[in-house]
């Protein structure tokens, strides 16, 4: 059979390593450079049986061949290599209008935030699509209904794991809201035999017993806005007096810490060098008793982060910070491994906020996620949201249909990126995200690195 090297076949090297995967079908694995030799004898159409080899090496040379052409690395010629992958999308698609996808609700209990935080992602579409000067709070009718009916649509299609997540602005400005509902949840859970997990995303500013508790009971993560230590947490996270919060976050950390409940750092890094003290950040939480920290580079950032040289310093920062706390033992996360993990076998889109997730706001309508304006609907149209047009326009953000991508080296790994940063930036859900350089190069960087047990908690294809 003549074959010859897929168009998405890609080759990273260094001195010692080499290793190969597929763009649109991942595959990572771990090789010899002696391979490169076979694989440039299919640079043109050849069978493989014309490939001059000692006749000792031919059995592991044929296993080899066989391995390369399971993996998508060679294909016969004319191969349409997309084929495989419009016919995953096509019976995604057909799926998911019976809501089987959607495992997670988010819950934006208040879109205040008392803080002024000089980058706020969140905050910035808040302000760009509603017209309201203070925006509001989510009511428990509103937030019960929401519940009810995803439980509801959780039933129907017979799920039994789900997440729901508290968020905002800064959702503990609603606290009555969001322990009736982890109440009820809870209960709901029970009745229906759901494992619930859940999770708030806090700025860190209001703790007190009651909440501890009811967390603590419910086995709440609880995720906390940190950028670092003092200096360089007060240059970005303040209050609207101007006042930092950094003594204001550790004491309440204290607090939920008393009670048990589960800490987790979130971390925004950007375009100022000065901020990647991430060795020292790391050392400070293990004396605080935290071993969860989430770093990721601030999303629609500067046109300078996305030059090569800042992408490599950015890369190399975050896998630094990311061995070392491996070392201490610290579990350190981010969307910035998103496209490695998936490396192992490629994924139709970047995060759960296509088709995954319904993000609830405080009036009742419901979108994709809290960055995606896009209506699917309302609270009491949960179980309809699945075959509604918008709800069947966002799950089409799937490899193959984003602009600018086709052909990128990490083509379904990225899946163009998160569509809230391109719908932000660009106004088009279509388009990829301005992060490409960085995605790319963080990816690369990982390959090499070569830990995958450790690293990422994955196993690469044995070598071949």
């Amino acid at each position: 059979m003549e074959l010859i090297k897929s168009k998405n076949l890609r080759i990273v090297k260094s001195s010692k390593k080499v290793f190969l995967y597929s763009s649109l079908y991942g595959n990572l694995c771990k090789t010899h450079k002696d391979v490169i030799a076979i694989i440039d004898f299919f640079n043109k159409p050849n069978d493989s049986q014309d490939f001059k080899i000692n006749h000792e090496q031919r059995g592991q040379y044929k296993k080899t061949i066989e391995k390369f052409r399971k993996y998508k690395f060679l294909v016969t010629p004319g191969e349409d290599e997309y084929c495989e992958i419009r016919r995953e999308v096509k019976k995604f698609i057909k799926e998911a209008k019976s809501g089987k996808f959607i495992t997670n609700l988010r819950l934006n209990t208040s879109e205040n935030c008392n803080f002024a935080c000089e980058y706020c992602f969140i905050g910035k579409i808040n302000r760009k699509y509603h017209t309201e000067m203070n925006l509001k709070e989510m009511s428990w009718t509103i937030a019960r209904k929401a519940i009810v009916n995803f439980y509801k649509l959780l039933t129907i299609n017979k799920l039994k794991e789900a997440n729901i997540r508290f968020f905002g602005g800064e959702p503990l400005l609603n606290p009555l809201v969001v322990i009736k509902s982890i109440e009820l949840a809870s209960f709901l859970s029970r009745k229906y035999n759901i494992k619930t997990k859940y999770l708030v995303n806090t700025n860190g500013s209001i703790a007190n017993e009651k909440l501890s508790k009811v967390f603590r009971k419910h086995r709440v993560d609880i995720i906390v806005s940190l950028d670092g230590l003092k200096g360089i947490n007060d240059r970005y996270r303040k209050l609207k007096s101007g006042k930092g919060t950094f003594d204001l976050i550790i004491r309440n950390i204290a607090i939920f810490q008393r009670n048990q409940n589960k800490i987790i750092i979130s971390t925004v890094i950007n375009n100022d060098d000065s901020r990647y003290q991430l060795k020292k950040f790391i050392n400070f939480l293990v004396n605080k008793g935290i071993k969860s920290v989430g770093i990721n580079y601030e999303q629609c950032y500067s046109r300078e982060k996305r030059r090569k040289g800042m992408a490599v310093f950015v890369s190399r920062s975050l896998i630094q910070a990311k061995n070392y706390a491996i070392k201490e033992k610290v579990n350190l996360h981010g969307f910035w491994e998103l496209p490695y993990l998936k490396l192992i076998k490629g994924s139709l889109s970047y995060c759960g906020g296509i088709g995954r997730e319904l993000s609830v706001d405080y009036k009742g309508n419901v979108y994709p996620c809290s960055g995606i304006k896009i209506r699917l609907g309302t609270v009491a149209e949960i179980l309809e949201i699945p075959r509604k047009k918008n709800y069947l326009k966002i799950i089409k953000r799937v490899v193959g249909n984003i602009k600018g991508c086709k052909g990128c080296e990490i083509e379904a790994m990225c899946s163009g990126g998160c569509a809230a940063e391109a719908m932000y930036v660009y106004r088009d859900f279509y388009k990829k995200a301005p992060d490409c350089i960085l995605r790319k190069s963080l990816t690369k960087a990982l390959i090499l690195e070569d830990k995958p047990d450790i690293l990422m908690r994955q196993k690469v294809n044995k070598n071949i």
